[in-house]
C-alpha cells in the first residue's frame, strides 16, 4: 500500500481505517458506560432509590476507586456499607440510598439533584449522562360528591384537578353502560370532559376523571358529577362554541420523534361537526390518524414538517367557529449520521487522528469538550492537539496521548453526551473471524468473503488461490467470486501482514446448486369453468438449503402457498399468469403458470335460414360464436317439429367444420320445423343459438322402407313377419301403411309369385298361418302412404316354425383312456336335417352313475365330444340327442362303460390309539375316494427338527404300532395308499409326540364286595401311561401283599371280580401301575368279606368331599337350631332384640340417634312401638368380643343390672312405660301389672340376647 506524505491523507486513511475497524476484546481500553439511568429518574415512596452505573473495560473498572459519583457538581460520599448512608455495589458503581424506601414523599425531596457517575482505568474516563432525581408526588385530588341539574341542551365543561410532578393519563369513568366519549361528549387536551349539549338520557348519569401518575403507578379519583337532567325548561339551539383549544399566542412545543396528539372540544346544540385542517404543507397520509369522531388527531413520528399552524373548525346549522393553535416541532440532540459523531480511533505512534461532534438540535444545542471526565479547559494543555467546538484534531501521536474525549452537547430538552477513545498503540495483526468460517452460495451467484483483521499499523491482506473472476475491495479485505461455480468449492486462506507480526485465516467456500421451481404440467395449464384445478410445482433445492414458504401470487395478490395450488369453482377472472416464488437463505426461485380458464362455446350469432326453389332445401347461415378459449371444433343444426315429438330437438346436420359459417340441408317432407344452431368445442356443445322457424315442408311419397325385417316361426305352424317401424318424421305424408309380401322359397324365386297383405302403418308385425315344419320363406316389407310408393325394399329370408326332433344319434361309441381315467371320448353318426325338424343346434351327452340323475353337456353341430370330471374305477352311463332351436328330442340307448383305475386319495381320520414313552400306536380308515381297488398303505416317520432320513414302511392293512422311538419326541406321521396304478400323492398326515420318560400316574378305582367276593374296577393313569397293572391284596393283620392278578390296558374300565378271600376277613386292597421307567401305587381300600368296601380310591375317599359333606351337615343343624329358637318365641315383640340393636349402633357410631329408635327427649316418641330396624355388622355366632367390618368393636353380652341389658327399658323411660305385655306391648297405656311379670317376661338369658341380634 503507497501513502502519500501529506498530513492530511495519512489522516483520512487512517481515520477511515479506524472508524471501520473492530477492536479486539484482548486489546486494552477504556472505561464504556453500559449502564445508567433514564436522565429524568423519579425517587418514589416505599422504593428504594438505586441509581445504576456499570462500565466494560480492559483492565476492568477498580470497584474499589474505580467508579466514582458527583452530585450538583460536587464529589458525593459514597460508603461501602452502611444503614443510613449511600452504599456503592461491590461488582459495579451501582448506588443505593439506603434506608430511603422508609422515606415520605417530602423527605425524599432531600435527595434530589443532579447525579453524574464516572468510571476510569489506566486508559481513560468514561462517564453517563447527567440524571436528574425528582422526588415523585402521587396524584391527589380533592374527594367530593357535586349534583348538578342541567337543563336540556345545556352545555358543560368539567376539569380534572390533580397535583403529580410526573406524566400522567387522565380517564373518564361512566356508571351507564355503553356510554363513551362521542361526537358530543369530548375531552380537552388538558383532560377536561365537554358536554356539547346535554340530552334527556343524560339523567342520573354520574362520571369521574381518574388520574394514574406514571412514575408511581397510583391512581386517584376526581369530584363524581351526579346529573339530574331537567327535561322541562331545554335550551334553544345555539351555534358551536369552541372550548379547546384556545386561541392562544403561545405555540405547543413537540419534541421530533414523538407523536403529536391534537384534540378539538366545542359545544353547541344541535352537536356541531369537529374537522381539522393543516393551514400550510399537506397532511404527513402514512403517519396521522383522526379519532374520537373527528375531535383527535394523532400524528406519530413527529417530524420538522409538521412545524405549522392548525385549525380546528365546529359547524352546525347555526353556523360555526374556529379556534387556531400552532405546532413548533424542536428537537433533543442528536447526530444526524454515523459520521458526525465521536468514535474510537486505533492509530500509531506518530499519527494523527481527528475527533469530530456535529450535533444538530432545536434549540441549537451548546457544545463543550471533555478528556476523561475533566472538562478540557481544565484537563493540561497539549502542544499537538487543536480544539474548536465542533472538532478535535490531534498531531504526532504518542502512547502517553490514549484518552477518552467527551463531546457533551445540551438544549432546553435534554443532554446528549458522546464519548471516543483514541488508542495510540502498536500491534501485530489480530484476526476478527474464526478460523475456517464456511461461507455458502449458489452456483452462478457472487460471494464475498470478508477478513478483518486488527492490527497498529493496519495490516497489509493477501488472498490464496487467487482465480478467474476475483475481486478484492476495502484494502483487501473483502474477497468477491463472481459467478461463483462448483468448482470454486474448497479453502481460502487471508494472508495478513504489518512490521509487528502476521496472521492467517482460513475460510471454507461451499458451492451449492441453485434452487429452481419448474411446474411439474408445464407452464401452461387448462380449466374448465365452474371445475376446479391444481397447479403443481416441482421444487429442486440443495440438500443444505432450507426453502422458505412457497408463494403463489396473481397481479401482485398472494392466492396459495406450498408446491400445489388448488381453486375451486373457476371463473375467467381466474385465468392469467400465476407467479410463483420460493427464497433461501442464499437465493430464490420464480416461475410462471399461466392458467387458461375453458368454458362451452357462447351461442353462434344471427343465426338465419333461407327457402329455395326446391321447398325441401333450405339454406342456414350464422356468425361465428365466442369460443371461450378453447377453438371451437364443429357446429351443428337441431330442429324441433310440433306434429310427431313436439318439444324434442334433434340433430339435423352434425359436423360442421368450425370454420364454416353457411350450409344447405335437405328436409324430410311433411313436417313443421323450427330450427337452431349450436357450438362444440373441447369443454363440450355450448349454448344454443336463437330460433327460426316454424317452416312447413310438403308431403310426399315415403323414402325409407323398415329395417330389421326377420320372419321366425313361434310355433311349428305359423311364421311371424316382424320390423322396425319407420319413424313418424320419415313417413312423409298422411295414409302411411305397409305392404307385407312371402313366398315359400321352394315353389316361388325372389321374384314371386308373392302373397301380400296391408297393414296399418302402427304395426311391426305380421302373422302367416298353417306353415309347414320350418320351411325356407322370402319376404320383404314396403313402405306407402297417399302420395305413393317407396321404393322396392330388400329381399329377406325366414323360417316357419320348428317342432321337437323325431330322431337320435346312431352308433354311439364310448371309448375311454388308461393314462386319464377321469375323461371319455364318444362319438356317433348325425341325425338327418328331416328328422330335425328345426334348425340344428347341436347335440347334449348325457352321463349317469346308475341309480344318479343325468349330467348333460351340450355340443355344437359335431359328431364327437369328449366328456371331463370322471371319476376313476367307476361305471357311468352314456347317451346323445339332437336339440334344435325348440327343444331336445329324445337320448339314444346308453352305454355302460368302467372307467380305469388311478393312483388312490389320502386315507381318512388318521389316529393315534396309543403312545408311550418309545412308541406310538396309530389307525385310519381306507380312503374316501380309492380310485381302484386298494393294494396296501405306505406310512412314512420322521422326527421333526431331525435331519435323519424317513422311515418308511408298507403295510397291507390299516394300523401300525411304532416302537423303539425315543422319549418326549415330536413325530410327523403320514400315509398313502396305493392302488394298482402306484401310490397316492394325496397323504393323511399328522404330529404326535411320544410320552417323556417316568413312572406312571397313579389310577382311580373302585371296589365292591359282596359275601365271598371282590370287584375291582380302575382306570387309566391321569399324566404318564401304564403298560400293564396289578391288582395286590393283604390282610389287616399282615404285611405281606399279595399280587393277586396282571391286566393290560385293555382291561382298563372293565370289573375284575375275585373270590380268593377269607370269609369274614378285612383286607386291603390296592392297584399298582406299571411301565419300564417304574410303577406307581394307589391308596388301599378297606375291604370286609362279608361287609362293606370303603374305597379309598373313589370319589367318597378323597378328603374335598369329606370336608364338603361336613360343612354340610354343620350348616343344616345351625338353621334347624334357629328354626327352633324362632319357633319358640313364637312370634312375640322382642324388646331386648330392639334393646341388643339399639345399644349396637351407639356403640358404633357414637352421639347419633337414628329415626324410628328410642328418644330420651321425647315422651311421646318413647311410647311408640319400636320398629325392628335391621343390623348387618353383629358376628352370627354371638361373640361378644368380636369387631365389626367398620373397626368399631361391639359391646360385650348385657345382663341383668347393666346400664342397657337385663330390664332395659329402664334406660329409655318412666316405671309406667317399662311394663310389657306378653306380647311385647306397651301395657302402661292401659294398666300396671306386678313388677315380677315383667321381669319374668322380659329377662332373657345372654344367650338369647345374643342369639336375637343375630
Amino acid at each position: 500500500m503507497k501513502f502519500r506524505a501529506t498530513i492530511c491523507t495519512i489522516f483520512c486513511i487512517l481515520f477511515s481505517y479506524a472508524a471501520s475497524i473492530e477492536i479486539p476484546p484482548e486489546v486494552p481500553r477504556p472505561p464504556r458506560i453500559t449502564q445508567q439511568p433514564n436522565e429524568i429518574t423519579y425517587a418514589i415512596g416505599q422504593v428504594g432509590i438505586v441509581l445504576k452505573c456499570a462500565a466494560d473495560a480492559l483492565p476492568e473498572v477498580s470497584t474499589t476507586d474505580g467508579y466514582r459519583w458527583e452530585k450538583d457538581g460536587n464529589p458525593l460520599a459514597v460508603a461501602k456499607s452502611g444503614n443510613n448512608s449511600i452504599v456503592m455495589s461491590s461488582t459495579d458503581g451501582t448506588i443505593t440510598f439506603m434506608g430511603s424506601e422508609k422515606l415520605s414523599e417530602q423527605e425524599l425531596s432531600e435527595h434530589e439533584g443532579i447525579y453524574q457517575c464516572f468510571a476510569t482505568n489506566d486508559y481513560g474516563t468514561a462517564m453517563t449522562n447527567e440524571i436528574t432525581l425528582k422526588a415523585a408526588k402521587s396524584p391527589y385530588q380533592q374527594p367530593q360528591d357535586v349534583g348538578l341539574t342541567p337543563r336540556v341542551g345545556e352545555s358543560l365543561q368539567f376539569k380534572c384537578n390533580f397535583d403529580s410532578n410526573a406524566g400522567q393519563t387522565i380517564t373518564w369513568s361512566f356508571n351507564k353502560p355503553g356510554f363513551t366519549l362521542s361526537d358530543r361528549v369530548s375531552q380537552t387536551s388538558e383532560g377536561g370532559l365537554v358536554f356539547a349539549n346535554v340530552i334527556a338520557n343524560d339523567d342520573k348519569l354520574e362520571f369521574y376523571c381518574i388520574v394514574k401518575d406514571l412514575a408511581t403507578r397510583k391512581s386517584t379519583d376526581g369530584t363524581h358529577y351526579l346529573l339530574k337532567v331537567d327535561k322541562a325548561n331545554p335550551v334553544p339551539d345555539r351555534e358551536p362554541a369552541i372550548i379547546s383549544p384556545s386561541n392562544s399566542l403561545e405555540p405547543q412545543i413537540q419534541l421530533k420523534g414523538d407523536t403529536l396528539t391534537l384534540k378539538c372540544a366545542a359545544t353547541g346544540k344541535p352537536t356541531p361537526t369537529i374537522e381539522w385542517s393543516k393551514l400550510s404543507g399537506n397532511w404527513p397520509t402514512d403517519r396521522y390518524t383522526v379519532q374520537d369522531s373527528g375531535h383527535t388527531v394523532v400524528i406519530t413520528n413527529a417530524s420538522y414538517s409538521d412545524d405549522a399552524d392548525y385549525r380546528c373548525t365546529a359547524t352546525n346549522y347555526l353556523g360555526s367557529a374556529i379556534a387556531t393553535t400552532s405546532v413548533q416541532v424542536q428537537s433533543r440532540p442528536f447526530f444526524a449520521s454515523d459520521e458526525s459523531k465521536p468514535r474510537d480511533v486505533v492509530q500509531t505512534p506518530g499519527g494523527s487522528v481527528e475527533i469530530r461532534c456535529d450535533v444538530e438540535g432545536l434549540p441549537t444545542p451548546t457544545t463543550s469538550w471533555r478528556i476523561n471526565g475533566v472538562p478540557i479547559d481544565e484537563a493540561p494543555e497539549m502542544t499537538n492537539r487543536d480544539v474548536s467546538p465542533n472538532l478535535i484534531r490531534l498531531w504526532d501521536l504518542k502512547s502517553s496521548d490514549s484518552s477518552v474525549y467527551q463531546c457533551v452537547t445540551k438544549n432546553t430538552h435534554g443532554t446528549l453526551i458522546e464519548q471516543a477513545f483514541v488508542n495510540v498503540l502498536t500491534s501485530r495483526p489480530i484476526p476478527l473471524d474464526s478460523n475456517k468460517a464456511v461461507y455458502q452460495q449458489v452456483e452462478g451467484k457472487s460471494v464475498d468473503i470478508e477478513c478483518h483483521v486488527f492490527g497498529s499499523p493496519p495490516a497489509t491482506i493477501f488472498w490464496r488461490p487467487l482465480v478467474d473472476r476475483m475481486e478484492m475491495f476495502d484494502n483487501n479485505s473483502v474477497l468477491r467470486i463472481n459467478a461463483v461455480q462448483s468448482s470454486d468449492s474448497g479453502t481460502y486462506k487471508c494472508l495478513a501482514s504489518n512490521e509487528f507480526g502476521n496472521a492467517e485465516v482460513d475460510f471454507i467456500l461451499e458451492v451449492l446448486q441453485p434452487t429452481s421451481l419448474s411446474p411439474v404440467n408445464g407452464s401452461t395449464q387448462y380449466a374448465e369453468l365452474g371445475k376446479s384445478v391444481t397447479m403443481e410445482l416441482e421444487l429442486d433445492i440443495d440438500d443444505q438449503l432450507q426453502p422458505g414458504p412457497i408463494r403463489w401470487e396473481k397481479n401482485n395478490i398472494p392466492v396459495c402457498s406450498g408446491v400445489t395450488c388448488t381453486i375451486s369453482g373457476l371463473s375467467f377472472d381466474d385465468a392469467g399468469d400465476y407467479k410463483v416464488s420460493v427464497n433461501t437463505s442464499l437465493d430464490g426461485a420464480t416461475t410462471n403458470i399461466n392458467l387458461v380458464v375453458r368454458g362451452k362455446p357462447n351461442a353462434p350469432l344471427l343465426f338465419q335460414y333461407t327457402t329455395t326453389a326446391d321447398p325441401l332445401v333450405v339454406n342456414f347461415r350464422w356468425e361465428s360464436a365466442y369460443d371461450n378459449n378453447a377453438p371451437v371444433e364443429e357446429y351443428k343444426v337441431e330442429f324441433e317439429e310440433n306434429q310427431f315429438a313436439p318439444g324434442i330437438w334433434r340433430t339435423l346436420k352434425s359436423g360442421i367444420l368450425p370454420n364454416q359459417t353457411s350450409i344447405a340441408v335437405t328436409l324430410s317432407p311433411f313436417v313443421n320445423y323450427q330450427f337452431r344452431a349450436i357450438a362444440r368445442n373441447v369443454v363440450g356443445w355450448g349454448k344454443t343459438s336463437n330460433v327460426v322457424g316454424r317452416y312447413q315442408t310438403p308431403s310426399g311419397a315415403p323414402v325409407l322402407n323398415p329395417t330389421g325385417v326377420t320372419g321366425k316361426g313361434t310355433d311349428s305352424d305359423n311364421m311371424l313377419i316382424k320390423w322396425k317401424p319407420v319413424k313418424q318424421i320419415d313417413q312423409n305424408g298422411p295414409g302411411f301403411a305397409y305392404i307385407v309380401s312371402y313366398c315359400l322359397a321352394k315353389s316361388c324365386t325372389r321374384d314371386g309369385p308373392w302373397m301380400k297383405a296391408e297393414v296399418d302403418g302402427s304395426t311391426t308385425m305380421y302373422e302367416v298361418k298353417q306353415t309347414p315344419v320350418y320351411e325356407k320363406y322370402f319376404i320383404k316389407v314396403q313402405s306407402f302412404n297417399n302420395d305413393g310408393n317407396a321404393p322396392e325394399p330388400k329381399v329377406e329370408v325366414g323360417y316357419s316354425g320348428e317342432d321337437t326332433p323325431v330322431a337320435y344319434p346312431l352308433n354311439v361309441q364310448v371309448e375311454t383312456d388308461e393314462k386319464n381315467p377321469t375323461i371319455a371320448r364318444l362319438s356317433w353318426e348325425p341325425v338327418a336335417n328331416v328328422d330335425v325338424r328345426g334348425k340344428l343346434r347341436g347335440y347334449v351327452v348325457s352321463y349317469r352313475k346308475p341309480g344318479e340323475s343325468w349330467n348333460e353337456v351340450t355340443v355344437g353341430n359335431v359328431t364327437n365330444a369328449t366328456v371331463t370330471g370322471l371319476d376313476p374305477y367307476m361305471v357311468y352311463q352314456f347317451a346323445v340327442s339332437v336339440f334344435n332351436t325348440k327343444s331336445v328330442g329324445r337320448r339314444s340307448e346308453f352305454i355302460r362303460i368302467k372307467t380305469p383305475e388311478s393312483i388312490p386319495g389320502a386315507p381318512s381320520n388318521l389316529r393315534v390309539v396309543d403312545k408311550t414313552a418309545t412308541s406310538l400306536m396309530f389307525d385310519w380308515d381306507s380312503p374316501k375316494t380309492p380310485n381302484g381297488k386298494i393294494t396296501g398303505y405306505v406310512l412314512t416317520c420322521k422326527a421333526v427338527n431331525s435331519t435323519s432320513e424317513d422311515s418308511e414302511i408298507e403295510l397291507l392293512e390299516p394300523g401300525l404300532k411304532l416302537e423303539s422311538l425315543s422319549p418326549a419326541k415330536v413325530y410327523e406321521i403320514t400315509v398313502a395308499a396305493k392302488t394298482a396304478k402306484g401310490v397316492g400323492t394325496e397323504k393323511a398326515l399328522t404330529q404326535v409326540s411320544t410320552h417323556p420318560e417316568g413312572a406312571p400316574g397313579k389310577v382311580k378305582f373302585n371296589a365292591t364286595v359282596d359275601e365271598t367276593n371282590v370287584t375291582v374296577t380302575w382306570q387309566k393313569p391321569e399324566g404318564l401311561p401304564a403298560d400293564k397293572y396289578f391288582v395286590e391284596s393283604r390282610r389287616r393283620d399282615s404285611n405281606e401283599w399279595n399280587r393277586i392278578g396282571t391286566y393290560s390296558n385293555e382291561q382298563t374300565e372293565k370289573p375284575v371280580a375275585f373270590s380268593s378271600f377269607d370269609p369274614v376277613s378285612t383286607y386291603y386292597v390296592r392297584i399298582v401301575a406299571v411301565n419300564p421307567y417304574g410303577e406307581s401305587t394307589t391308596s388301599p381300600v378297606v375291604v370286609e368279606i362279608g361287609g362293606t368296601a370303603i374305597n379309598q380310591g373313589s370319589i367318597t375317599g378323597e378328603i374335598w368331599f369329606i370336608v364338603i359333606i361336613a360343612l354340610v351337615v354343620l350348616l343344616v343343624i345351625v338353621l334347624v337350631l334357629i328354626c327352633l329358637l324362632r319357633k319358640k318365641r313364637g312370634g312375640k315383640y322382642s324388646v331386648a332384640e330392639k334393646e341388643g340393636r339399639l345399644v349396637d349402633t351407639e356403640s358404633n357410631v357414637s352421639n347419633r340417634q337414628e329415626v324410628g329408635e328410642y328418644n330420651d327427649e321425647k315422651d311421646d316418641e318413647i311410647k311408640k312401638p319400636l320398629a325392628p330396624k335391621e343390623t348387618t355388622d353383629i358376628p352370627s355366632n354371638g361373640d361378644a368380643s368380636a369387631t365389626p367390618s367398620n373397626g368399631v368393636p361391639l359391646l360385650a353380652a348385657r345382663t341383668r343390672g347393666d346400664s342397657v341389658g337385663g330390664d332395659s327399658i329402664d334406660a329409655f323411660a318412666d316405671a309406667e312405660a317399662r311394663e310389657f305385655n306378653e306380647d311385647g306391648s306397651f301395657i302402661g297405656q292401659y294398666g300396671t301389672i306386678p313388677s315380677e311379670s315383667v321381669s319374668n317376661s322380659a329377662a332373657t338369658s345372654p344367650g338369647e340376647q345374643n342369639g336375637d341380634a343375630v
